[in-house]
């Protein structure tokens, strides 16, 4: 269910503008659980159920960065990190700019 839920906020991203690659994190804090038809998981020992959110928060098992890498058709990419705390508090972004050579229709490197 999470992956289909990625895939669709992806998409929407795609159809849409597509010129802020970090609004993709966005989607990655989803705490909700998507709606599948499937009753939540009982308590139990296992810090993460089967059936879990895009986004964990939990002290002892949960998420604690999420990456996006978006690359242009010219080759140009941006990596943007998004760090959390143990509480699932935003805890910092790095983003890194990179050059891909991207190889032209006559065999030259742009």
């Amino acid at each position: 269910p999470k992956t289909l839920r990625l895939k669709s906020i992806l998409l929407d991203w795609l159809m849409g503008p597509a010129d802020r690659p970090d609004a993709l994190l966005d989607g990655l804090r989803e705490e909700a659980l998507p709606p599948i038809g499937i009753d939540p998981v009982l308590p139990s020992d296992m810090p993460e159920p089967h059936h879990s959110p895009i986004f964990i928060n939990n002290a002892v098992y949960g998420t604690r960065c999420s990456s996006v890498v978006a690359i242009d058709k010219d080759g140009r990419g941006l990596f943007i990190e998004r760090r959390f705390t143990a509480a699932g508090e935003a805890a910092g972004d790095t983003e890194l700019t990179f050059a891909w050579p991207i190889q032209r229709t006559d065999g030259v490197f742009a």
